[in-house]
């Protein structure tokens, strides 16, 4: 048996220097496309986008994430930053000459966006006739590079908002509503008026969906009155703090409306329901 088992522990180690010499193989570094700019999305501290005839959008980095300052002022979705971000290292399929009417035919004297970073620059031009690729304009150079990273700068301003109806460094300390309230009590969530068949797991339930409930869209406020008034209490640093937040609607979908940021949130309707409602489960019919 032990030459069999020396036999495969050498054709293991066989393995392991082909697949070592295949990662370090003379011209695979060489054959890695240029990216668009050296520049580290980390280090990224503002963004302005540009389009024509639309309101620009600024978009600042936070301690807390990212924050939209222009044309709305609230919390912006990190995600859909990240993605926007992404263009920095975005792979060279072709470098172009830049020179005064080449600009033009490449879309450039009247670019579709215009993406700052800081200090520099990114424009988007035409789309290329044959190719999934986009012309783009980055210190007096162009270049084409895939087209889909042009779709994080042509969105609507209120896709690029956080979804999240609470940051996430909110942590709540209590909820009110018409007919009851939750707090924490000696480090334990009770409801008032309390409910004897109501489980603690189902009352850490609901505080939770509150604190992580994610829209699924957020729009300027649309006018519509209030039908009632939900009480958020919550921890920052040292002082307590309350938020009120407006129910606009509870049918065909929960519509919640955040004063201090003049947006409305757009839940599904089941989603309302958890939110709303604090009763005891009930059980399943005997079948």
């Amino acid at each position: 048996m032990k030459p069999r088992w020396l036999l495969l522990a050498a054709l293991l180690a066989l393995i392991g220097i082909l697949a070592a010499v295949a990662l370090l193989k003379p011209g695979r570094e060489a054959n890695r496309k240029p990216t668009l700019t050296t520049l580290s999305p980390d280090t990224i501290q503002s963004i302005r986008i540009e389009r024509p005839n639309q309101p620009p959008i600024e978009i600042t980095r936070h301690e807390e994430g990212w924050l939209m300052r222009k044309p709305l002022a609230a919390r912006a979705n990190r995600f859909i930053v990240e993605n926007l971000l992404a263009v920095v290292a975005a792979p060279i399929e072709a470098s172009l000459p830049a020179r005064g009417t080449e600009l033009a035919r490449y879309g450039l004297d009247a670019p579709l966006a215009s993406v700052k970073l800081d200090a520099d620059e990114i424009a988007f031009g035409a789309i290329h006739p044959f190719q999934r690729q986009q012309y783009v304009r980055y210190r007096d150079n162009v270049y084409l590079i895939a087209s889909h990273y042009y779709g994080a700068s042509a969105q609507k301003p209120e896709l690029y908002l956080d979804t999240r109806l609470l940051a996430p460094a909110t942590r709540l300390t209590d909820l009110k509503l018409a007919d009851f309230s939750v707090s924490q009590i000696d480090g334990t969530w009770q409801r008032r008026p309390e409910r004897k068949a109501l489980s603690s797991d189902r009352i850490n339930e609901f505080v939770s969906e509150w604190q992580q409930a994610s829209a699924l869209s957020v729009q300027r406020h649309a006018g519509k009155h209030p039908i009632a008034w939900v009480t958020l209490g919550y921890a920052q640093g040292e002082k307590p703090q309350s938020l009120r937040i407006a129910i606009i609607a509870r049918e065909p979908e929960l519509v919640l409306y955040r004063p201090d940021e003049d947006l409305d949130y757009h839940f599904p309707a089941e989603l309302g329901k958890r939110l709303l409602q604090l009763e005891p489960e009930t059980p399943a019919p005997a079948k």
